[in-house]
């Protein structure tokens, strides 16, 4: 009665396709952090794919399977010294930077890396933005040149991130636009860059599409008017969600279940009725539900009944976690009929960052994945 993804490989495959078609000239680095289950980091390796690594441990699972290291990105503006040169030592030498101290740290332990200014980006229609976190102004950016050049370091391109989840194509125009202008600053003290890194951020829901590919055409757009083919600057992504964001689902099962009346169940819950019905769920918050947590995600489940459904009413319904932490709530208020246990929910669209950490609050193990593939893609 565990809850388990279903992986189907033949969408990532699709999308691999379907990008090359769209955007001919941005070079994918797959961003691992998104989902980092090794199906998925094989199939895109066998189809040339690039992968933008933040730690020592993601460099290591590509390596591992005989990536090149130059197909890697160190995208991680801080690092950790020790993290530095574990990289040195895997010749894995592009990475980002956005401050005075990292430059530092890397003349001290990689003096020969080539290195990519992450941008501090507009974010303009992103899902979930990154903030202040990474990334430098203009201005900041200009004396940062500056400095590398007089560490005599090799400062090769510029990198930004919209955000993720982006539902508008205007960020990526004004941080192309931006870019640009870094590009001819840096050329006039004598940086010739010739990498520029547009990040990820590009929708991975299929219900979403039609916004990608409107957001593929405006990038392409773009970037023929700013950085022409002609120019020789190499255009490299780091897409996540759009690979495996509809390319996993993940199935719980109903392990406990009790029906509670009263006048506090509207208070507390805000519910319709006074009428609710408790389920718990072998899944949580803690493990592939954690933007619930953040009020970030809303489920509504497909449900799987081991018996025929006795009515077809439907009711007001709370789905608890696993552990026992009481704010440990997938979904409320939500519509069904009503579950046995051993009934089964299938929660689509749940590819892109789910798949978190080896154990769960409360020593509850994370979810197995299961793949299958059409066999013309295998």
């Amino acid at each position: 009665d565990g809850s388990f993804y279903i992986g189907d490989l033949n969408r990532v495959f699709l999308r691999h396709q379907q990008w090359k078609e769209v955007l001919p000239r941005v070079e994918l680095f797959y961003a691992i952090k998104c989902c980092p289950l090794m199906p998925v980091i094989r199939l895109l390796a066998a189809l040339g794919t690039g992968f933008d690594c933040a730690s020592q441990n993601e460099i290591e699972s590509v390596i591992s399977i005989g990536v090149d290291p130059a197909k890697i990105i160190y995208a991680l503006p801080c690092k950790p010294a020790s993290q530095l040169q574990h990289a040195r030592t895997r010749k894995v030498s592009l990475m980002t930077f956005d401050n005075e101290d990292e430059l530092h740290k890397i003349q001290k332990y990689f003096p020969d890396a080539r290195l990519v200014l992450r941008l501090l980006p507009d974010e303009t229609g992103a899902t979930f933005k990154m903030g202040s976190k990474f990334g430098c102004t203009l201005e900041e950016g200009k004396k940062l040149l500056v400095h590398a050049k007089k560490l005599d370091l090799n400062v090769i391109g510029l990198s930004f991130f919209v955000g993720d989840d982006c539902k508008s194509s205007i960020g990526m125009r004004l941080n192309l636009e931006n870019s640009r202008k870094m590009f001819d600053f840096a050329s006039s003290i004598g940086i010739n860059m010739d990498l520029i890194d547009i990040g990820g951020g590009f929708p991975g829901n299929d219900k979403d599409q039609k916004l990608f590919l409107q957001i593929a055409n405006d990038t392409r757009d773009t970037l023929d008017k700013l950085f022409p083919s002609e120019c020789g600057v190499r255009i490299i992504a780091e897409p996540g969600r759009y690979f495996v964001e509809s390319s996993f689902s993940i199935a719980t099962s109903i392990v406990g279940k009790k029906q509670s009346e009263g006048i506090w169940c509207r208070i507390v819950f805000n519910a319709e009725t006074t009428d609710i019905i408790f389920y718990y769920t072998n899944e949580s918050i803690y493990l592939a539900f954690w933007k619930t947590f953040l009020k970030a995600g809303k489920y509504t489940p497909i449900v799987l009944k081991t018996k025929r459904f006795s009515d077809k009413a439907v009711h007001d319904t709370i789905i608890y976690g696993t552990t026992c932490d009481g704010t440990d709530i997938i979904a409320q208020n939500v519509a069904l009929p009503e579950l046995d246990l051993e009934d089964w929910l299938i929660w689509d669209d749940m590819g892109a960052y789910t798949v978190l950490c080896k154990f769960g609050f409360n020593g509850v193990m994370t979810t197995k994945a299961f793949y299958f593939v059409q066999e013309g893609a295998w």
